[in-house]
């Protein structure tokens, strides 16, 4: 099976740090870590079969939306490529379609 090579956009990138940041003032370095490398082998594990998690075409065409514990990752998937493109990561608490 091939794979798709999993990229993250600056936004993405952004909060990923952001939220390191957060963690680690909120509970520990070590819990920051754990919770963000999960996150993060989460959003790289999209790399074999992408389109598993629904497309939310009704929040605009090609977003597809999955949750990793509290947080929602939006991304896309670009067949022709065969790339994963990680656009943004919210707290699933987060009215995060009025951002698409």
């Amino acid at each position: 099976m091939s794979s798709y090579r999993v990229e993250y956009g600056k936004l993405a990138s952004t909060q990923i740090h952001a939220l390191l940041q957060y963690l680690a003032e909120q509970a520990s370095t070590k819990i920051a870590s754990q919770y963000v490398d999960g996150l993060i082998a989460f959003c790289d594990s999209l790399d074999r079969l992408p389109h598993r998690f629904k497309c939310r075409d009704d929040i605009r065409p090609g977003l597809h939306l999955a949750n990793y514990e509290s947080h929602v990752v939006a991304y896309r998937v670009d067949d022709k490529a065969m790339r994963v493109d990680v656009l943004a990561i919210y707290h699933r608490r987060q009215n995060y379609e009025v951002y698409f």
